[in-house]
């Protein structure tokens, strides 16, 4: 009988880490975990705000593409706005920091509303360019000896 049985997961190729989604719905578990499920949110927040800043959240859906324009567009170009005309008075630093703040989050979703507008009406092609930054593709090479060969 050998020593170096792969596991049930190493079977099927599924590596998962805790936060990945379907860690919590591994086998054996109901997924009702609260640590795997606040986990898991986590994980995909910080994947969204990645992809929102490097310019990779991007939408054909229509739906989408209201809600990015609803939540990101309007709310900074009127945050813009009142940042350069309509500020009274002088606002005191925390205000203006979190104003700040939100202009940054509501641009980033407006660049990304952009993008995806000139991407669906073709005037540039943004996609290819993101996901392949080089044309060369590094092949892997298969081992000279077995892996569990000692």
């Amino acid at each position: 009988m050998p020593q170096n049985k792969k596991k049930r997961d190493e079977v099927s190729g599924n590596v998962q880490l805790q936060g990945w989604p379907g860690y919590r719905t591994r086998g054996y578990r109901s997924g009702l975990d609260p640590v795997d499920t606040r986990a898991e949110t986590g994980h995909m927040q910080g994947v969204f705000i990645r992809n929102l800043i490097t310019l990779q959240a991007r939408t054909r859906n229509p739906i989408y593409l209201v809600l990015m324009f609803v939540f990101g567009v309007l709310p900074f170009v009127a945050l813009v706005w009142l940042l350069l005309f309509d500020m009274p008075g002088q606002p005191n630093l925390a205000s203006l920091f979190y104003l700040i703040v939100v202009i940054l989050i509501t641009g980033a979703i407006t660049v990304n509303f952009v993008a995806s507008m000139l991407e669906i009406f073709g005037i540039v092609k943004l996609t290819e360019s993101l996901e392949n930054p080089s044309s060369k593709s590094h092949k892997k090479r298969s081992p000279k000896r077995r892996k569990d060969y000692k």
